[in-house]
């Protein structure tokens, strides 16, 4: 793995590849190797598996984010109004 691959940056929409891989995920999303792979496999991600490689379509990808964005503020508002 060379350097540019490395820190690689996006800087707008249309810079992203049609296809994301794990190394894609973690650079645009600021995660970690095993979360973005974790989340590669969860049943709800739009993953797409083309050989051995697990990858995400940039327009699933904002659509999945933007799906799970109420959600986990939901969840926590429910956690904190049931401990209290």
């Amino acid at each position: 793995m060379n350097n540019e691959s490395l820190t690689k940056q996006f800087n707008s929409y249309d810079d992203l590849p049609l296809f994301l891989n794990a190394t894609d995920l973690m650079h645009l999303l600021g995660l970690s190797r095993t979360t973005v792979y974790y989340m590669l496999r969860a049943k709800d991600f739009p993953t797409i598996v083309i050989g051995n490689r697990r990858m995400v379509r940039k327009e699933k990808l904002f659509q999945w984010i933007e799906d799970h964005e109420n959600v986990t503020g939901e969840n926590c508002n429910s956690t904190s109004s049931t401990s209290s």
